[in-house]
């Protein structure tokens, strides 16, 4: 897994737990729950992804960066 996180730096591909990679650009909703947060894709197919406490600031910043984007490029 360690090998495709650095693969993947730079781009939207994120790890947000020991077990997952995802594509930030399909993530809908971040949601805080009592166990954390949870990613959600959206689609009832697709099961919430938790964050590990380890992640929490990468997906932060991530969305971060996300949020402030205009597209007024």
């Amino acid at each position: 897994m360690k090998r495709m996180e650095e693969k993947f730096a730079g781009t939207d591909i994120i790890r947000c737990h020991r077990s997952y990679m995802v594509n930030f650009g399909k993530i809908k909703v971040i949601r805080k729950e009592k166990d954390g947060l949870k990613l959600d894709f959206g689609n009832t197919q697709i099961p919430d992804i938790p964050v590990s406490r380890t992640y929490v600031e990468n997906v932060m910043e991530t969305f971060s960066r996300y949020s402030s984007y205009s597209g007024d490029e």
